[in-house]
């Protein structure tokens, strides 16, 4: 858990800089700067659906150590809200770590076109 809301932090916060660094207004860019994965986890729709079913993922993780639930095809309900989720877990999982890619890039960028300007070209 803690894993992830490192990665969520640091992911946000490497493209909200590099974003604001190169001057694109915002971070939740959907154009041809970014790969597909980003471009698709920012459409509305998408992000909504993905943040809703993260919540109930977490949700349903901390309420596992307390009980199952009511008990479903021998599974306890818990577990099967788990298991329905894990999907969207993984997404945005994998979503943060595009995000945090793409923010290296445009801050890799912006690094090489200062070194440019100002005459290194090692």
């Amino acid at each position: 858990m803690w894993l992830q809301i490192t990665l969520n932090l640091s992911s946000h916060w490497m493209l909200m800089q590099g974003s604001a660094m190169m001057n694109k207004g915002t971070h939740k860019l959907t154009g041809n700067e970014v790969n597909m994965l980003m471009a698709f986890y920012y459409t509305p729709w998408v992000l909504d659906v993905t943040g809703f079913s993260v919540a109930i993922f977490d949700c349903a993780q901390y309420l596992i150590w307390f009980t199952d639930g009511p008990t479903v095809f021998s599974i306890g309900l818990v577990r099967w809200v788990n298991f329905l989720f894990l999907p969207f877990k993984i997404f945005s999982v994998s979503a943060c770590i595009a995000q945090l890619a793409q923010g290296v890039v445009f801050l890799t960028d912006l690094s090489l076109r200062e070194r440019e300007k100002d005459g290194c070209n090692e």
